[in-house]
């Protein structure tokens, strides 16, 4: 190649080069930069809970059994369903929460105390164990009056959902008197579990109301009253 031809090939590739970088500048000028935009994240921040007049221990409702002498106060009374005519219990069902509610007052022959209510109350009924499950509270209290019973709180975790289960067992004895009470609940929340256990316990069981059968039911004369009695005819002749 000569000097002449080597000058003019340097300069037709100056003349392209130049022409593809006022290409891309125009194109540039005609296509505006956008500012990069992140992603939106999901918000880690916790939810609020639900409302739930259960757990929170409002809305209460009494319920009074002619048949086994008792009241019952019930959170979110509206919500249940009672049977107290076909089952060997008084049963109360609240669907939204996956709870039920056994309550059962009777007489037995021979003297009882707990332990025997319980194993009769066991017959009557297939009721929930306590194996495997952890305690969250076991006290004796004073219901019925006059009962040795002792209320037993619990909580396990099951395999499939609801994922945690909660119970109140509580069975008392007294001359041939007995008593149980047994609750069942369920939810994939610990916290909502044992808000709803606290207010059976503390604002249901603790707050019944029971029917002595040595008290008349019915309303007892007014002794400051002097009664006139009514003298025989037979007597005045």
């Amino acid at each position: 190649m000569t000097p002449a031809s080597a000058a003019a090939s340097r300069t037709a590739v100056g003349l392209v080069m130049g022409a593809l970088a006022g290409a891309a500048a125009c194109e540039h000028a005609r296509v505006p930069t956008q500012p990069l935009q992140a992603k939106p994240q999901a918000s880690t921040a916790a939810k609020p809970p639900r409302f739930e007049p259960f757990g929170d221990g409002t809305s209460f409702q009494t319920i009074t059994s002619t048949r086994f002498d008792f009241s019952i106060p019930l959170p979110d009374g509206a919500s249940f369903r009672i049977d107290d005519r076909t089952d060997r219990w008084l049963v109360a069902t609240h669907s939204e929460t996956s709870s039920t509610l056994l309550v059962r007052a009777w007489r037995e022959y021979e003297l009882m105390n707990r332990r025997t209510c319980e194993q009769q109350a066991r017959l009557y009924r297939t009721l929930p164990e306590r194996v495997g499950d952890v305690v969250v509270e076991e006290k004796r209290i004073d219901a019925p009056p006059d009962h040795d019973t002792i209320v037993d709180v619990r909580i396990r975790e099951r395999a499939e959902a609801p994922r945690v289960e909660g119970t109140v067992l509580a069975f008392g004895g007294w001359a041939h008197r007995c008593f149980a009470f047994v609750f069942v609940t369920r939810h994939d929340d610990k916290a909502a579990v044992a808000a709803r256990l606290s207010t059976i316990v503390h604002g249901t069981l603790l707050r019944m109301k029971f029917q002595n059968e040595l008290v008349p039911r019915r309303t007892p004369p007014d002794l400051k009253t002097p009664l006139r009695l009514e003298t025989p005819e037979r007597l005045t002749k």
